[in-house]
Order: C-alpha cells, then sequence, then structure tokens
C-alpha cells in the first residue's frame, strides 16, 4: 500500500490554524500563509501544540517546532473514493517529515507499526497487511531490508486450541487475543466439588488429603471443559512434563499450538511432541501478539532481506515444523534446496515456476502458478559434522563381535546359555537383572528365568548408544556385531545425537534409525560377499573370518520397527522378533517380553540420565514384572541402574516395622545399648588417630562425605546406608564402592609407570566415573525420597536447588586420586 501524501497548500487554499494554549490565530489566505518553500507557515511565529485543518480536508493536530511540525502528532487524510478506510499516521515528526516512532494506518487497511526516517520506513517495525499477512523486522528506505520474519495469513480460522507456558497474566492477555476460554484445572475442580458429582467426590478426597489432583483426573477435568467450548480454548501451565502431555491423546486433547512466554525450565519440544502439538514457539510477555500470529501462520518465510526481497538461500517454515532450506526468487522459493520433514528427514530438491507460452511474445515462456517441487534424489540433505563423522564411522569402522570370551567376569554368572555376565538383585522383591549383550538365542533363557521367578512378564531396558546387527553364523548361534575402533576396540560409539545435543528426540531417532540401516546394509552386503572380518575386542590382534546364514533373517538390538511381514523382507526388525525363532517345547510357554531403548553412555552420567530411568521406573509392575538391563558388558551403568531401581522400589514400598519395635525397652536393653554407643566412640576414636585419609575409608571419599552432609534434615546417613546395602545386593563383583577402589587402584599402577601418558589418562577418567555412579546413586536416591510423590519433578531441576549436592558431583570431574 502506498502512502498517501502530505496536501501542500495550493495558492488559493484556504485553512485554519488554532494554537490550543490560547485559541486564537485563525489565518486565511494561503500565499500570505505559506513561505516560499511551501511548508513553512509565514504567521507561525510561536511553538505549541495546533491544529491545522486543510482545504482538501486533511486534518493536523500535533506540535510545532521552527515554524514545522516537530515531536509528537496525528495526521488524518481525509478518506477518498475507493479507500476501504481512513489513513493516518501517529507518531513522530522532525522537519515536517515522519521520523521516530510511528503509526500508519494505510488506505487499503494494512498497518505499520515501527520506526520513521526522513518520511520512509526504517528500522525495526511490523507491518500487518490487508490481507491478513504480516512482516516483523528490519526496514531501510521504505523497503524490507535485514533480519525479518514474513508471516503468511491463515487460509482458516478455526478455535484456538492453546497450550500456554507462562505467567497467568499472560493468559488474561491471549484471552483478550483469541476470546478463547482460559482452562484453568483449579476453578474446574472447584465447580466439580461444589456440584457433588461423582467426579467432584474423588476430587474432594485429594483436596481433604492436601495431595495435587493425578493428572488422569486434571486430564478428564479439561476434556470436559475443552468439548463443551465453541470459541477455542486455551490451557495454562499444564501439561508441565511428558507424562502429563501423553495423556492428552487418549482424552481426544488435540492442542493446534504452543507458546512459552518468558523463561521455562520445562523441555516444552517434549511436552509438545509427547501432546500432538506442533513445535513451541517462545515469546516474551511484549510479544505475545506477535507469537500468535507466527502460530496462526499458513506457513512462515525467515531470512535475509535486500531491497524488499528476501535473500536466495532463506527458509521458508510450514505449519507442521517442515521447512524448505534454499534458493528464492521474488520471495518465493525458487531452485534447488533441501525440503526437512517434520521429523528430521531431508530430501533434496528443486523448485521450479510452471510455464507456460507468452501468447503476446513468440518462443518466450511466463511462470504461471506456483512453482512446484521435484525432488532431485531421495538422499539426505548435507549432514552436518557431527552426523558426517557418525556417517564415517559406520562405513569404515572396524567389526567387533560383542559376546567375546574375553568380556567375560569371572565372578559373575557365565553358565546361562547366551546370557553373559547375568547377575540378579538379592533378596527380592524387586525382580532386577543385568548382563552383557545376549545373543539371540539367549533372550528366551531371560524370559525362562523371569517364569522361574514367578514373573508373570519381563521389561528389557537396552542402554547401548551404538548400532548392533545381529547375524546367525554357520554354526546356528546368532550373534551381535557392532562398531568399533581398532586403537580402542572396547570402547562404545554414541550412535544417538544428531546434528546437535540439543536436537530434538524425534530428529535423533530418525538419524539414529539410520545409522542403523546403513550398518546393517553393510554387515549383510560383506557378509552375502564371502564373509566377515571381525575384531576380538579383547585382543584386537586376533581376527577372524566369519561365514553367516544369509538367509537367516537380520535383527537389530535397537530398532523399534516390527518384523517383516514376509519371510524375504528386507531390513531389521525389533529384537521380539527373535522370540519367533524360538520353538518352544509343547508344555513350555514363555511370558511375555516388552522392551525400550534408554541409551545411557557408559564413558559419562548426567542427570537427565537420571530422570529418563525413574520416569520408565513409575511405569513398571514391580509386583509381576521382571526389569532387566543390558549395555555390551554388563558392566558399567548397570549396577547403577539395578541399584536405582531396587532404590526406587523401596521407596515406593518401604519395609514394615518389626513386631514389637515400638514396645518400651527394657532396662537391661537400655544398658546394653549404653555400652554399644561406648564401644563405637572408642572405635572411632581410634580410628581417628590411625590418622586414615578424611573419607577414604571404604570408599568414603570427601565429595561422599559433602553429599551426605548436605542432605536436608539430617537424613544423609540413613540414606548414604539404604545405598550400600542395595549396592551391595546387586552381586558382591559388582559393588559399586568396589569399582572405585579396584579403579583407583589401577590408575596409581598406571601413573607410577607412565605418568600423564594416555592411559594413566584413560584409567584416572574410569576412576573418576566410578566414584561419580555412587555418588550420584546416593543424590539419586535422596531425590526419590524426598520427590517420588511430587507431580513433574525432576533430578536436573532439584540438583539446581541442592547448590552443595551439585557442587559436589561437579568436583568429581577434577577430582585428584593422587
Amino acid at each position: 500500500a502506498k502512502t498517501p501524501k502530505h496536501e501542500t497548500m495550493a495558492e488559493d487554499a484556504v485553512y485554519e490554524l488554532t494554537f490550543k494554549a490560547d485559541g486564537e490565530g485563525e489565518l486565511k489566505d494561503a500565499p500570505e500563509v505559506l513561505n516560499e518553500d511551501k511548508k513553512s507557515y509565514k504567521f507561525l511565529t510561536k511553538d505549541g501544540e495546533a491544529t491545522g485543518k486543510f482545504a482538501n480536508g486533511d486534518v493536523f493536530e500535533g506540535k510545532y517546532t521552527n515554524l514545522m511540525r516537530n515531536g509528537p502528532g496525528k495526521y488524518i487524510f481525509k478518506k477518498q473514493e475507493g479507500w476501504k478506510c481512513e489513513a493516518s499516521y501517529e507518531g513522530e515528526y522532525k522537519d515536517d517529515k515522519k521520523h521516530g516512532m510511528g503509526v500508519f494506518i494505510y488506505p487499503d487497511g494494512g498497518k505499520y507499526t515501527g520506526q520513521w526516517e526522513n518520511d520512509l520506513r526504517h528500522g525495526e517495525g511490523v507491518y500487518t497487511y490487508a490481507s491478513g499477512d504480516v512482516y516483523k523486522g528490519g526496514w531501510k528506505e521504505g523497503t524490507k531490508h535485514g533480519e525479518g520474519v514474513y508471516a503468511y495469513a491463515p487460509k482458516d480460522s478455526p478455535p484456538v486450541k492453546m497450550l500456554l507456558i507462562g505467567s497467568k497474566d499472560a493468559s488474561a492477555e491471549m484471552e483478550k487475543l483469541t476470546g478463547a476460554t482460559v482452562l484453568d484445572v483449579n476453578a474446574l475442580a472447584a465447580a466439580e466439588i461444589k456440584a457433588e458429582s461423582d467426579l467432584g467426590k474423588e476430587l474432594k478426597g485429594f483436596q481433604e488429603a492436601k495431595k495435587d489432583f493425578p493428572t488422569t483426573l486434571k486430564v478428564t477435568l479439561i476434556a470436559a471443559a475443552a468439548k463443551s467450548t465453541t470459541n477455542g480454548w486455551i490451557l495454562s501451565d499444564f501439561p508441565s512434563t511428558t507424562e502429563q502431555a501423553e495423556s492428552f491423546a487418549k482424552a481426544e486433547l488435540y492442542p493446534t499450538s504452543m507458546i512459552v512466554v518468558g523463561d521455562s525450565k520445562i523441555d516444552s519440544t517434549s511436552i509438545a511432541s509427547a501432546a500432538g502439538a506442533p513445535p513451541p514457539v517462545s515469546a516474551t510477555p511484549a510479544e505475545l501478539e506477535w507469537a500468535l500470529i507466527k502460530v496462526k501462520a499458513s506457513s512462515l518465510l525467515v531470512g535475509e532481506w535486500t531491497n524488499g526481497q528476501i535473500a536466495p538461500n532463506s527458509t521458508w517454515i510450514l505449519p507442521d515444523g517442515g521447512k524448505f532450506i534454499g534458493k528464492f526468487a521474488k520471495s518465493q522459493p525458487n531452485g534447488e534446496g533441501v525440503l526437512m520433514t517434520a521429523n528430521g528427514t531431508g530430501i533434496r530438491g528443486k523448485f521450479a515456476p510452471s510455464l507456460v507460452p507468452d501468447p503476446e511474445d513468440e518462443g518466450k515462456m511466463i511462470p504461471a502458478g506456483p512453482a512446484s517441487w521435484t525432488p532431485i534424489n531421495l538422499k539426505t540433505a548435507p549432514p552436518p559434522a557431527a552426523l558426517a563423522r557418525l556417517e564415517r564411522i559406520v562405513r569404515r569402522a572396524r567389526i567387533r563381535v560383542d559376546q567375546d570370551s574375553g568380556a567375560a567376569v569371572e565372578a559373575l554368572d557365565n553358565t546361562i546359555p547366551g546370557i553373559p555376565n547375568f547377575q540378579a538383585l538379592d533378596d527380592a522383591p524387586p525382580r532386577v537383572f543385568g548382563f552383557a549383550t545376549p545373543t539371540l538365542e539367549g533372550i528366551p533363557e531371560i524370559l525362562k528365568r523371569a517364569k522361574a521367578e514367578e514373573m508373570s512378564k519381563v521389561f528389557l531396558v537396552n542402554t547401548r548408544a551404538d548400532t548392533v546387527v545381529y547375524l546367525k553364523g554357520e554354526d546356528g548361534k546368532s550373534l551381535s556385531y557392532s562398531p568399533c575402533s581398532l586403537a580402542a576396540p572396547l570402547r562404545s560409539y554414541d550412535m544417538t545425537v544428531a546434528d546437535n545435543p540439543a536436537a530434538e528426540d524425534e530428529q535423533k531417532g530418525a538419524v539414529f534409525k539410520k545409522l542403523e540401516i546403513d550398518w546393517a546394509t553393510r554387515l549383510v552386503t560383506e557378509a552375502k560377499e564371502g564373509g566377515l572380518t571381525v575384531v576380538n575386542p579383547s585382543n584386537p590382534s586376533d581376527r577372524a573370518e566369519i561365514k553367516f546364514d544369509t538367509t537367516a533373517p537380520l535383527t537389530c538390538l535397537t530398532s523399534s520397527r516390527p518384523a517383516p511381514e514376509e519371510e524375504d523382507a528386507a531390513g531389521p526388525c525389533e529384537i521380539k522378533a527373535a522370540l519367533g525363532q524360538y520353538e518352544a517345547p509343547e508344555d513350555e510357554a514363555l511370558v511375555p517380553l516388552s522392551y525400550e531403548n534408554l541409551a545411557v553412555s557408559d564413558d559419562s552420567l548426567v542427570p537427565a540420565d537420571v530422570d529418563r530411568i525413574v520416569k520408565m521406573l513409575k511405569e513398571r509392575d514391580f509386583g509381576a514384572e521382571a526389569v532387566c538391563f543390558c549395555n555390551r558388558t554388563g558392566q558399567g551403568c548397570v549396577p547403577f541402574l539395578m541399584a536405582l531401581s531396587g532404590l526406587f522400589y523401596l521407596v515406593k514400598n518401604p519395609p514394615a516395622a518389626p513386631e514389637g519395635e515400638a514396645e518400651e525397652k527394657n532396662e537391661d536393653e537400655e544398658k546394653k545399648e549404653e555400652g554399644q554407643k561406648e564401644e563405637k566412640a572408642k572405635e572411632a576414636a581410634e580410628a581417628k588417630a590411625e590418622e586414615k585419609p578424611k573419607g577414604e575409608a571404604e570408599g568414603e571419599f570427601p565429595v561422599v562425605l559433602a553429599i551426605v552432609a548436605a542432605i536436608a534434615e539430617g537424613k544423609g546417613q540413613d540414606v548414604k546406608k539404604e545405598v550400600d546395602e542395595m549396592v551391595s545386593r546387586c552381586n558382591q563383583a559388582s559393588d559399586l564402592k568396589a569399582d572405585i577402589l579396584k579403579a583407583k587402584t589401577a590408575y596409581k599402577a598406571v601413573e607410577e609407570k607412565a605418568m600423564g601418558s594416555e592411559e594413566a589418562q584413560e584409567a584416572l577418567a574410569q576412576a573418576r566415573l566410578a566414584l561419580q555412579r555412587y555418588a550420584t546413586l546416593i543424590a539419586a536416591h535422596a531425590f526419590v525420597k524426598a520427590k517420588h510423590e511430587e507431580e513433574g519433578a525432576t533430578f536436573e531441576t532439584w540438583l539446581e536447588e541442592q547448590k552443595a549436592i551439585k557442587e559436589a558431583l561437579a568436583s568429581i570431574e577434577t577430582y585428584d586420586f593422587a
């Protein structure tokens, strides 16, 4: 929309000027009014606020300085024929020109709010076009220039279904902007309780017990209220966890948008995905209207603008989160680029305009209609550096057999066929198993063991982060094969990271599946071409040529895809397909198996790992279910996860107090206890006299003592005692405390021989990691005891509140065992 021009006075024009200060001075006859520049006014001899009424009907009301408009003012253009509305400008002036902040309403209904310079849009501003499109970004001399976003108007306006994470003020403001109904869980619950409905009575029970309403009841309330509204709904600060969000689909609540206002600690991306909402949009409290425009837009153009057009290499974002990154012409996709789907799959292709012959110029082609998309090929987009590195690993890595005899731990149970390094949590319940990566033939053995323990089902947690493929050898055994380097054959690659650690889970999953397929394809190809050259990780110089049964099904340990329906179908299938290859005796029925991938690195341990495991444990039925953890060796993170599971069960199912414990003690018992206390005090004094390094007796390093001391209400010693008892139940050979001392001893032995060597640094890293697992287990148990009933609580946020514990855990990274 073009800017209407200010009218200058014709020589015969008549207008009036009235100063607000005194109401005097009616001026007539243009030749006497205007100076030779036709802009300044002869008889305007003093500054002030005035109203100028022009002969053409325009009106200006504002401030005059130096005989010209300067400062704030409002100019209203008389409505002309064909205009949709009255045009106006309200804002700052400088020397009779728009300059500074101002709002211009155009004759077609468009509106610009932003900065001006020398009568032109210049700086930052928002232009709302008559079509409903909105541009927010930079301007230069009247045209779009610099960073900017162009939001195309929605094709329709269905009722709003919004998740709004932020302040209550944001909810009230969004209600004004959309006209939708804000759903408040507490208000809905109060109404049900007042109505004394069945649901209200159930809610009242939780209210009287001063407990938070369960997620299921909250979602029931919200679903009923949402379905009764016709003007749309806004849900404030709920859901706040992925568990809550996952319940939305069951209740047929399908949010169409999610806006996060201000700083929020919740994982909004995961919550949006779990709730079935599009990717979230972040906004400050002052940007709510712009955030609403973005979530309602049919699509967005994002990039640099020059002379009113978007730069050739820009981004077009689609409503579902997919996007086109590539060439543009005249602010339209035109040329080669990559079309990224919402799940992270990239397809290289080309947008080209549809062309038809020009009827007025023979031989010339002109555009007709929108550009069409044509894939150039179905390969993924050029990968970022991290992904490119992983793809090279898949192509070039050595092939490692996971079930090598050198990985067997002598003190662990290696007698169960196909289940290396098996260990179980003693004194069940709960039934928790840990082991190294099994053979396919070993998987039914796990189910047999669970059945023997009177469990009715098995839940298997695979913690491996690398690609694992099973192939059946000519000897009939199905072993697993994974990538490794010749320099460090025992170390496993982390294949779960896409282009960056903060990538969305769905994107990571898509990348991992591609790597998995590539690895499986390589193994099958080489197996069919004559066999695989396999490295024994315990002895890298020991390599073997292995022949395979290429007609046997291919199975990936970490895949979530279903088994092929046809016998000759290509591609990996889920580990449960292995049970289809096991022919159980007629009198033997196996218990059902559930399965989940939860990658936990054996080289590090982060709070998010604890949160993911605790979330999984909350969903387990320990009364009927055996929980199993497996990684490559059955060591590393597996004993930690077993102990954490046992402690979680202990918190949820505290042991009953022994009979007679509450009875009064007789005099002899009290004397006996006094004697025991004196004996303990004496032993403590003797231990101190021996001047042992502080806290190092029995693995009690200073960092552990610091965590114990920091646990609230003086319960640190009780927490540590429960942890130590649970650790000892895992298996004496896998004692986390013993692991620390063994790792420390190994480090000192290497350090004395080769100070500063890579071998010494590796030993030091392993010693620190062993200490980190034990210390984290104490902290995690304290967290679960304190927060297990609090919905949405996470170990990660709890550590932010427990500064001393967080600092103690962080200090392990530089802990000096010397």
